[in-house]
């Protein structure tokens, strides 16, 4: 047996387990909620987390080949002035794609990264979170780099019950500054908590 078919032997005894572990195909859709305060400051107060205006609304998609996933979530709030009336509505969009590892098939926890943009609907227009014109164009190479950690906990063969944290980073692809790829303080305060329930 030459050198690149024991190679190649190996290489599938390896995979096999990996993927066999893995559900070959899969795609999920369903709602999510996003807690909105800083949860890893001293002052954080649990009881915030039964406190429904604290948190953000919105769906989140998944698909999963083999290892790899790629994941699309979107939630909505609303910026209000002091007599109560609604100023703005602001999205939040996070798409993502990375890895995932399914665990007894019972627990699946994914690591993923990718561009999260923001955009403000107002009666002015839509502006994104500097207050310029939205352009659609601009998104990949002007949103912020953000990091998603997710574990799930698979319910049954349709419905899954998800927790994430994504974390900011200051890096986008028109500065192409790559230290910013590492979270900064700043970053860490503006990391997120989420819960999802999906199905299919």
């Amino acid at each position: 047996m030459n050198k690149k078919l024991l190679s190649l032997v190996c290489a599938i005894c390896l995979f096999a387990p990996v993927a066999v572990s893995a559900r070959a195909f899969d795609f999920n859709i369903g709602a999510t909620a996003q807690f909105q305060n800083d949860v890893t400051t001293d002052s954080f107060d649990a009881q915030d987390l039964t406190d429904p205006d604290n948190y953000r609304f919105g769906a989140e998609t998944r698909l999963n080949f083999l290892l790899f996933e790629v994941a699309d979530t979107a939630v909505f709030g609303s910026s209000t002035v002091s007599n109560g009336t609604v100023e703005s509505i602001e999205f939040t969009n996070h798409l993502a794609a990375g890895i995932y590892k399914d665990i007894f098939g019972v627990l699946r926890v994914g690591l993923l990264a990718g561009p999260e943009f923001e955009m403000n609907i107002t009666d002015d227009g839509v502006t994104d979170e500097n207050g310029d014109a939205f352009e659609f164009t601009d998104i990949f190479m002007k949103s912020n780099f953000t990091y998603k950690a997710h574990v799930d906990v698979l319910l049954s063969q349709s419905l899954t019950l998800s927790a994430s944290y994504t974390l900011p980073t200051e890096f986008n692809l028109e500065d192409s500054d790559y230290t910013k790829l590492i979270p900064g303080d700043s970053d860490w305060s503006d990391g997120k908590v989420g819960i999802s329930l999906l199905l299919f």
